[in-house]
C-alpha cells in the first residue's frame, strides 16, 4: 500500500504541468477579460486548467472594442497515448498559447452612411415581415 501511494505522489510530483496563456496587443494597457472575467491589462500571462475555446474580450479608451473566441488546443504530448509517455518523464513541461490582438481607433462615424444603413435594416425587416404576414400598424 505505502508503495501505490508513494508511486501515485512520485507521479503527481514529476508531471506537473504549467499552462498558461500570453495576450499582448497593440497598443498595450487595454483591459482584458477571459471568459467573461477581468483578468489585467495587457501584456498578460495568465494559467489554465483546461483546454478548449475561450472568449477573449479587450478593451481601451479610444479604441474599439475586440472580441474573439480563440482554440486553446493541447500539445501532442498532452494527447493519448504521448500523455502517458510524458508521466514517466521526470521533467515539468511548459504550455504556453500566445495570442496578439491589434486594436483599432475608434473612428468619427459618418453620420450619413449610418442612417443609410437604418434605412436598408428597415426595408430588409419589412419585407421580411411582409413575407410573413405581418403589417406595420404605424405604417399608413
Amino acid at each position: 500500500m505505502r508503495v501505490v501511494i508513494f508511486v501515485s505522489l512520485l507521479f503527481f510530483i514529476i508531471s506537473c504541468a504549467e499552462h498558461r496563456i500570453l495576450i499582448t496587443s497593440e497598443p498595450a494597457g487595454a483591459k482584458v477579460s477571459l471568459d467573461g472575467q477581468e483578468k489585467g491589462i495587457t501584456p498578460l500571462s495568465v494559467p489554465f486548467t483546461f483546454y478548449g475555446k475561450r472568449e477573449v474580450v479587450l478593451e481601451k479608451d479610444g479604441y474599439q472594442t475586440y472580441e474573439s473566441i480563440v482554440p486553446i488546443n493541447p500539445p501532442i504530448f498532452q494527447v493519448f497515448p504521448f500523455d502517458i509517455i510524458m508521466l514517466l518523464i521526470p521533467y515539468p513541461f511548459v504550455d504556453n498559447h500566445s495570442f496578439y490582438f491589434i486594436l483599432e481607433k475608434q473612428g468619427k462615424t459618418d453620420i450619413n452612411k449610418s442612417l443609410e444603413r437604418m434605412e436598408r435594416l428597415k426595408d430588409h425587416l419589412e419585407e421580411k415581415l411582409n413575407d410573413e404576414g405581418i403589417t406595420n400598424p404605424d405604417k399608413k
